[in-house]
């Protein structure tokens, strides 16, 4: 999907770096995140490949891409998503589907749970006298 090397904004001693991946330095270092995020995005545009924002604790917090197609003129997020899964979904959303498919299945009878079949015939009571 992308052309360049992904960027990553990660913590460092001095504040946040940007660094490209597989790089064994930062490109560069800011005293705020804000500041590496948007250096980071330059390159990232520049390069048409992603960025990758870490929190404090080094875990993916969000992921940008940036490339173009055939029919674009300039570089445009494909997708902005705050989520550390792979399958490009949201963490919330994925819960919010697991909870309505949960609760499709909760609402239908199980195996076991097979409604009992009333007799056709109605009860003594309620039968025709023979002649």
């Amino acid at each position: 999907m992308s052309t360049g090397k992904n960027q990553h904004i990660v913590p460092h001693r001095d504040g946040w770096a940007v660094q490209s991946e597989g790089a064994s330095k930062p490109t560069q270092v800011f005293s705020t995140q804000k500041e590496a995020i948007n250096k980071g995005r330059d390159i990232a545009k520049n390069q048409q490949s992603e960025l990758i924002i870490h929190d404090r604790e080094g875990e993916i917090r969000e992921r940008n891409s940036y490339c173009r197609t055939a029919s674009e003129e300039s570089s445009t997020p494909l997708s902005n998503v705050s989520s550390s899964s792979d399958n490009g979904l949201p963490e919330w959303l994925i819960i919010v589907i697991i909870g309505i498919v949960m609760s499709a299945f909760s609402q239908q009878p199980s195996p076991q749970q097979k409604p009992q079949v009333q007799p056709s015939s109605p009860p003594s009571q309620y039968r025709p006298l023979s002649p």
